[in-house]
């Protein structure tokens, strides 16, 4: 497991906000609208999605 950027993962990969969260993300598309550059990450068992922006730490190389 480590740490990157989001800008740095992968659209499909599965990532965590933090090493120890119960909720697993999926990497979605890149929204531009408006001025509003964020990257998209949807809840993998569930209908939640987030904005965060590239810089965001985030952790990749787990399993569940």
């Amino acid at each position: 497991m480590k740490q990157v950027q989001l800008r740095d993962v992968k659209k499909g990969e599965f990532i965590r906000r933090k090493p120890d969260a119960k909720t697993t993300f999926k990497r979605g598309d890149y929204v531009r609208e408006d001025g509003w550059n964020r990257y998209s990450l949807i809840e993998w068992f569930g209908d939640k999605e987030i904005f965060l922006k590239g810089t965001t730490k985030v952790w990749i190389g787990f399993t569940f």
